[in-house]
């Protein structure tokens, strides 16, 4: 990776950390101390995300899940791993570009002026792999449309809406 690169990431990471900072040194001043703890939480949790993101050893899908909010208007995500050690078959390459393939399908159908909320899962399954699930609140645009197109990806296993649930797009790694 290109050093410019390196410093574009790194100026992201310290703008999101002083932006915490901020929060929790105005809600000390306010004497908010429920919104502090809450916030201190937050941060707790995402940096506890990102350490075990990090010890999976697939940095082409850290940097892209660390990264994909900063590059969306439109879309926030989160991760949540249940994952205590690397499955032995998991491939950083291939894990990374099928999610950008399920999110370059998804750019296609957001609708305009809507914001987006996304959790990535990853949890071990039987060992050797990873189960994938994406899930979104929001309504697409043609969402039926949006369904088709993501389940001719041939790593994906299901698509679906449950009636007034999420949009869950599901695979394994």
């Amino acid at each position: 990776m290109k050093e410019d690169k390196v410093l574009e990431i790194l100026r992201h990471y310290r703008h999101d950390w002083l932006n915490d900072l901020q929060l929790i040194m105005g809600y000390a001043q306010l004497g908010k101390l429920e919104k502090v703890q809450d916030k201190i939480n937050q941060v707790l949790e995402r940096t506890e995300m990102e350490r075990q993101l990090d010890r999976l050893a697939i940095p082409q899908t850290m940097l892209w899940l660390m990264t994909y909010n900063w590059k969306s208007e439109s879309v926030d995500l989160t991760y949540e791993l249940r994952l205590d050690k690397r499955p032995d078959k998991l491939s950083d390459e291939v894990l990374s570009s099928h999610i950008q393939e399920v999110f370059s399908i998804l750019e296609q159908y957001q609708q305009k002026f809507q914001h987006y909320h996304g959790t990535l899962k990853m949890q071990l399954h039987k060992k050797h792999s990873v189960h994938i699930q994406l899930i979104f609140e929001e309504i697409w645009e043609n969402e039926e449309e949006l369904i088709e197109q993501l389940l001719h990806l041939p790593f994906i296993q299901s698509v679906h809406r449950p009636e007034h649930k999420p949009l869950q797009i599901k695979w394994l790694e």
